[in-house]
């Protein structure tokens, strides 16, 4: 599975929510399930982006930023 970066997407949610598990209540999704997709294990589906966008008041113009910007690989 492609690997994206998420650190923009959880910078947001930290900035707007003092904890990912309040985040993931308020978008409907268990925090378990938030962290899975966070790190990059079940990818994000296009309903949950819509929902995650505004719950942040996000702009859906940024969806390709902030879950498809592809993690730079170091070796």
């Amino acid at each position: 599975m492609e690997e994206f970066d998420f650190q923009e997407l959880k910078g947001r949610i930290k900035g707007k929510f003092e904890l990912q598990s309040d985040f993931a209540k308020a978008v409907g999704m268990s925090p378990v399930s938030l962290s899975g997709k966070l790190n990059n294990k079940v990818p994000f589906t296009q309903p949950e982006m819509n929902r995650i966008c505004d719950a942040l008041g996000i702009d859906k113009e940024f969806i390709p930023i902030l879950f498809f910007k592809e993690k730079v690989k170091t070796s």
